[in-house]
This record gives structure tokens, C-alpha cells and sequence, in this order.
């Protein structure tokens, strides 16, 4: 691996790691999990460097959500240092990544300057700790008042700043414990996701399962650094700096840890079919999935032709774009759009996030809406019977309803289920005293249109 502005050739020596690789279907995409419920860290990961500094516990006071978690923990007999564990990532790491992993701290382990943690989600050598390391990190714990969540580059040792949590932790608060999340896209772009960060004894999110953008899902800041992009035959791994003190010698904890590599050529979701119909006064959206992995759901960006898209909709708040999880079964998807006009061009950009909040974006399809006069009203001023057409493209709950002026209900003219057909109705007015009066209809509960009419006697 070549790395700019280095004035010196770096040699380093690392026996081989075992990695353990989920490969899913035909899709080029490599997980990494450790949970450490095997009780250990010496498998599936493995895990090398400063092993005998490490050990799994299930008394945990900040666990990955329950007294029992089994939790990987710093446990160094005397001293003060830096005690790291790594692991190699041997084959391609692809063009955009995703890490997560739950990190703690005991109680009377404040983190300071010399009592830190660090997360790495790449290093171009196996010892974390050595001077001529490069690579990128998470850094929790510094000397001020309040300690941030900071992705950190490493070059030579040195660090540099990319991201610095907007949130930050009391560094008095004892037994803390929460998730964090990052990600790199194909254009080196870093986004860095916490939970909740802790502000009193007991308070904040941990996790209970893998991070994911449900309990890792606050943004901490977006930003580019591309110094480093070949990542394959690369390491990962942690690490914690501690002082003499005997809770500082065991107050560093991490569990959950997962990392994720993919290729731009393979998605997650295999899109099969993503096409919109207008009617004379809907769009209905459709789309077809022939497999999904680790698919949480979709969000739908919509805009008028010429004018920047918005995210319209989305899984957290529509449950209809749930996706199906992991499933090689072909599904099927509608979405209908009633906030639309005649004469108008839409167009739609559909996404899907995965669990590790990874979003990929397809395809825009632009549709036009009919023009078809849906309800029109014939009236004359001079002759209270009033006249109206209603054409239905589809089966659906008609309310047409008459109001004075003041908003008052006059008169329902319809109210129930339809067909699709063409309809005509008539309405006497002549039983109402002289004015204004509106003419509404409704179509499945939603007000699409009202005409003002005029009575005179």
C-alpha cells in the first residue's frame, strides 16, 4: 500500500489473522460480528496484540444493556500504557465501509487525556500503538471538563481531528455506555452516528443488539478526507490508554463491535422494477425487490421537474416502506401520491438504508400527472339547479358535500363507495336562501377539490 508524504519506507512484520466472513448469495460483501458471547476473543474474529491484557465479563455495571452482557474489558495488573487488539481485514474492504460498536466506562475510570479509548476502523499495520502507524479511529476521552466522541486520522502517530461529536459526555459521570456508528462512502465522504450521549448516572442508550441507524442513529457531522483510500489487507481493531489507578487498569469496555465492507457493483437491495402511473388525480408509486439484505426500508425523494428533490417519505415514520430484512423472495411495493396537480411533472428518487445505516440510492423517474377534468360543476346564477360530473378512475369513497359561506354543512349529495365509472348528479338549490355556497369533494377522506357557486332568487 503506497501512502503520501511519507519520507521513509515503513517495514513491518505481522503473522497471519483469520477472518471470519459471512458471505451472503452472490452479493461481494464481507461482515465482520463479535458480540464476545463465546466467552472469549480468540475466535471468529481472531484477535491478536496485547491478548493477555483483555478479558470477557458478565458483570458488566455499563453493559451492552443488561448486567449479564458479556463484554470484552481492559484487565492490566499494574502499570500505565497503551493495550491494543487487532485483527486483518484480508481481502478487499470495497469502496465504501460501515463500522459500530458499544464502548463504556466504569465507574472511577473518568476519561481523560490518559485514560482513553480508541476504536480503529483501519490501520495500515497490525500494532496500533507503534509510531509509524497511519489509518483512521474513534477517539473517546481527552483532559477537558467534557470528553467528545472525535474521528481522528492518523498519520506517523499524529493524530488529526475529521469529526468532533456537536454532544459530549460529563467526564464525572460513572458507568456510561452507548453505541456508535460510522460510515465512508465511494467519495471518501465519513459520517459519524451516536446514541443518545449520557448525561447523568444511568441515563443515555446502550445497545442491545448490533448498531444500526435505529440505536446508533444521532448524527454527529459529515466530512471528506480522502487521504487514505486503499484499505484492503488493512487492520481494525481497539485499543485503550490507562494510567496506574486500578479502576483506570479496567475501566475501558466494548462490546457489539461489527464492521462491514461492500462493493458499488453489488447493492444490498437488487432492484428489479421502479416505474410510477398517474391517474387524473394520484400517482402511484411501484417498485419490485428481487432479494433484500439487512434492508431496514426505503425513502422516497420526490420534487418538481427542475427544482430539487426532498426527502418526501420514509420507513421511520411510513411503516409501508418497512423493508423485508434479509429474503430472496420477490416483493412487491405501492405508494400512492395525492399531493399532486394536473399539468405538473414529478419526479421521484427511490433509496434504501440497511441496518448499518448505509443509504443507497437508485434511480429518479419522472411522472406527469393526467389532465382530465375530474368533478366539474355547471351552475347558473339565475337557475338554482346545479349540475356536476364526477369521473373515477378507480374504486374508491366519494363524499360530495355542500357549505355556506360560514363553512356550515348544507348538504350531503353523496357519501359511500363507488366504482370506476363517470357519474352525474343534481342538486336543487332552490330549498337554500341567495349567496355563496361551496361544492367539495372528497376521495378517500382527501379533500381534492371545491367549487364556488353562486344562488340567486
Amino acid at each position: 500500500m503506497t501512502f503520501p508524504h511519507k519520507s521513509h519506507i515503513k517495514i513491518h512484520y505481522y503473522r497471519q489473522i483469520t477472518l471470519f466472513l459471512f458471505l451472503q448469495s452472490a452479493i461481494l460483501f464481507s461482515q465482520v460480528i463479535d458480540t464476545f458471547s463465546d466467552g472469549d476473543f480468540t475466535d471468529s474474529p481472531a484477535w491478536g496484540g496485547n491478548t493477555s491484557d483483555w478479558t470477557i465479563v458478565t458483570n458488566s455495571t455499563c453493559g451492552a444493556g443488561a448486567s449479564s452482557s458479556y463484554t470484552l474489558r481492559l484487565d492490566v495488573a499494574t502499570g500505565s500504557g497503551t493495550k491494543y487488539l487487532s485483527s486483518q481485514q484480508t481481502s478487499s474492504w470495497g469502496s465504501s465501509q460501515s463500522w459500530g460498536f458499544w464502548i463504556g466506562r466504569r465507574s472511577s475510570s473518568s476519561a481523560t487525556s490518559s485514560n482513553t479509548s480508541y476504536v480503529w476502523l483501519f490501520a495500515n499495520e497490525s500494532d496500533l500503538t507503534a509510531s509509524t502507524v497511519d489509518g483512521y479511529r474513534i477517539r473517546y476521552g481527552d483532559s477537558s471538563g467534557d470528553d467528545q466522541i472525535v474521528l481522528e486520522r492518523i498519520d506517523d502517530g499524529d493524530a488529526t481531528a475529521v469529526i468532533t461529536s456537536s454532544g459530549a459526555v460529563g467526564n464525572g459521570i460513572a458507568d456510561i455506555g452507548f453505541c456508535v456508528r460510522v460510515t465512508r462512502n465511494s467519495s471518501s465522504s465519513w459520517t459519524l452516528y451516536t446514541s443518545t450521549l449520557p448525561t447523568a448516572n444511568g441515563e443515555g442508550d446502550v445497545a442491545s443488539a448490533t448498531p444500526s441507524s435505529s440505536n446508533a442513529a444521532t448524527s454527529q457531522g459529515t466530512a471528506t478526507d480522502n487521504t487514505y483510500t486503499s484499505f484492503s489487507n488493512g487492520y481494525f481493531g481497539l485499543a485503550a490508554k490507562h494510567t496506574t489507578s486500578s479502576a483506570a487498569r479496567a475501566g475501558a469496555e466494548f462490546d457489539q463491535y461489527y464492521f462491514d465492507t461492500s462493493s458499488d457493483a453489488s447493492l444490498p437491495v437488487e432492484l428489479l422494477k421502479w416505474y410510477g402511473r398517474a391517474t387524473n388525480t394520484y400517482i402511484q408509486l411501484n417498485w419490485e425487490t428481487a432479494s433484500e439484505i439487512d434492508n431496514l426500508g426505503f425513502l422516497i425523494y420526490k420534487g418538481v421537474a427542475g427544482h430539487p428533490l426532498t426527502l418526501w417519505q420514509d420507513y421511520r415514520s411510513n411503516p409501508s416502506l418497512t423493508g423485508q430484512g434479509s429474503t430472496s423472495f420477490h416483493t412487491k411495493y405501492t405508494l400512492l401520491d395525492r399531493s399532486v396537480f394536473p399539468d405538473h411533472t414529478y419526479v421521484y428518487l427511490l433509496s434504501d438504508m440497511d441496518i448499518h445505516g448505509i443509504e443507497t440510492r437508485h434511480d429518479t423517474i419522472k411522472v406527469k400527472l393526467n389532465f382530465k377534468k375530474q368533478f366539474t360543476v355547471f351552475s347558473n346564477p339565475t337557475n338554482p339547479e346545479i349540475q356536476m360530473v364526477l369521473n373515477l378512475d378507480a374504486n374508491s369513497y366519494i363524499q360530495i358535500d355542500i357549505y355556506n359561506i360560514l363553512g356550515h354543512h348544507v348538504e350531503s349529495i353523496v357519501q359511500g363507495q363507488m366504482q370506476s365509472s363517470e357519474y352525474s348528479f343534481g342538486w336543487d338549490g332552490s330549498k337554500v336562501s341567495s349567496g355563496f355556497y361551496m361544492v367539495t369533494l372528497r376521495i378517500d377522506g382527501h379533500l381534492t377539490s371545491s367549487h364556488k357557486i353562486t344562488i340567486l332568487k
